[in-house]
C-alpha cells in the first residue's frame, strides 16, 4: 500500500471516529433529555393516577346512592298510583251517590208537584 493511499485511509478513519463522536454525543444529550423529561412525566403522573382513582371511587358512590334514590322513587310511585287507585274508587261512589241524590230529588219535585197538581184540583 502507498503512502498517500495510507494516509486517505487514515484522514477517513480520522474523520469517521469524529463523526462517530459526534453522533454518540447526540444520542447522549438525546437520552438525557429523555430521562429527564419520563422524571417530570413520572412526577406529574403519579397525583393524576391517584385523582383519578378517587374520582372513579366518587363515581360509584354517586351512582349507588342513585339507584338507591330510584328505588325508592318507585316505591313513592307505586304508593301513589295505589292511593290514587283508592281515591277513584271513592269518587265513582260518590258519583254514584251523586245520581242517586239527583234522582231522590226529581222524585220528591215531582211528588211535589202532583200533590200541589192534586190540590189545587180539589178546590177548583
Amino acid at each position: 500500500m502507498s503512502t498517500t493511499l495510507q494516509a486517505v485511509l487514515a484522514v477517513c478513519l480520522l474523520v469517521l471516529t469524529f463523526a462517530l463522536a459526534a453522533a454518540l454525543l447526540a444520542l447522549r444529550r438525546v437520552l438525557t433529555r429523555a430521562e429527564s423529561l419520563l422524571g417530570m412525566l413520572e412526577q406529574e403522573l403519579g397525583p393524576l393516577v391517584s385523582e383519578m382513582r378517587q374520582l372513579s371511587g366518587e363515581l360509584r358512590s354517586l351512582t349507588r346512592d342513585a339507584q338507591f334514590e330510584l328505588q325508592q322513587i318507585g316505591a313513592v310511585t307505586e304508593r301513589v298510583s295505589a292511593i290514587l287507585g283508592g281515591i277513584s274508587g271513592v269518587l265513582v261512589a260518590l258519583g254514584g251517590l251523586t245520581r242517586t241524590g239527583q234522582l231522590l230529588s226529581l222524585a220528591v219535585g215531582l211528588k211535589r208537584g202532583v200533590d200541589v197538581f192534586v190540590h189545587r184540583l180539589r178546590k177548583g
